[in-house]
């Protein structure tokens, strides 16, 4: 697996929010909630992305940004409009005066004060607790920009048609999509920074971690040590760990545990495995071992997790 497949690796979607917005400007969008990653994609018109803590960025039409969180900010037709729209949490969206914006629904996840507005624009938030790696929130700039000619069809299309329909768990669809999306700007974004690029000094691939990372992957249950891998790389303990660390910005077991704590995650609501089970798959002793570890990295426990995944597919299997 190489370094920028390891970094991808984990980015799934757990009952995220999508919005579509139909606007006419003036307008402004301000975004309270804090979410890992959110994808916003441009139907037609454009709009400033305005972070609170970096300069605004202009999507164009047909374009898709990725914004790295957690952090507030603005999309809005022009970066000194006043916000008219709050949203909180993913879902409860007030006005300026604090009151419910309800009248603003439109349809199906669909929002704005007219239905023939010159800006459409898609937006799609993860969740905070969506298992995405930190090295890789790590390495993004606060805003990705990805061109609209990157996609040799239009993802975003499909997308934004399938936001707008209330049909039989319509979240999971949707939570893919975003999966794909996501991962495809992101993949753009790495390969088209260049050998110079930010991309490309954030990766910096070097073939010997990159055998310890298919190590890693093809096996996670097994118990890895440092003097293992590297001696499988046919260097010192002591330069193998310095160097992934350098690579990976964690050590080589830190990074090992996060990793089966993402597989955990993911087995926890695409199965219906126990704990003890999942424990062994991913390599730890025992299920108190592992729920440790888990709440230790995810601020959770894994029954809270299974259920709270539950909970959110339940709700969007068909809701606007």
């Amino acid at each position: 697996m190489s370094t920028l497949a390891s970094l991808l690796h984990g980015t799934r979607a757990h009952g995220a929010f999508f919005h579509r917005f139909v606007l006419s400007p003036p307008w402004s969008l301000r975004f309270a909630d804090l979410p890992p990653l959110t994808l916003v994609a441009m139907e037609q018109g454009q709009c400033w992305i305005v972070p609170d803590d970096s300069p605004p960025v202009l999507l164009r039409p047909r374009a898709v940004a990725v914004v790295v969180g957690p952090g507030h900010y603005t999309l809005a037709d022009s970066p000194d409009s006043p916000p008219e729209l709050l949203t909180h949490d993913g879902e409860r969206c007030t006005g300026p005066n604090g009151a419910d914006a309800d009248d603003l629904r439109l349809s199906t996840r669909t929002c704005g004060r007219n239905p023939e507005g010159r800006d459409t624009l898609l937006r799609a938030a993860y969740r905070p607790h969506t298992t995405i790696g930190r090295r890789l929130l790590d390495v993004l700039p606060r805003v990705v920009l990805v061109p609209a000619e990157t996609f040799p069809f239009s993802l975003p299309d499909l997308l934004s048609s399938e936001v707008t329909k209330n049909a039989r768990h319509q979240q999971v669809v949707l939570d893919r999509l975003l999966d794909l999306l996501m991962t495809s700007s992101l993949r753009e974004w790495f390969d088209s920074s260049g050998p110079d690029g930010a991309g490309a000094t954030a990766l910096a691939e070097d073939p010997l971690v990159n055998r310890a990372l298919r190590l890693l992957h093809s096996d996670p249950a097994f118990p890895w040590t440092v003097q293992q891998l590297a001696d499988n790389a046919g260097v010192s303990r002591a330069w193998f760990a310095r160097r992934f660390a350098q690579q990976m910005g964690e050590p080589p077991m830190t990074y090992l545990t996060r990793l089966r704590i993402s597989l955990t995650a993911d087995l926890l609501r695409s199965s219906d495995a126990t704990l003890e089970g999942i424990a062994r798959q991913v390599g730890y002793a025992n299920a108190a071992a592992l729920s440790t570890a888990f709440k230790r990295i995810c601020g959770m426990w894994p029954s809270a997790y299974r259920l709270a995944g539950s909970q959110e597919a339940g709700g969007g299997a068909g809701d606007g």
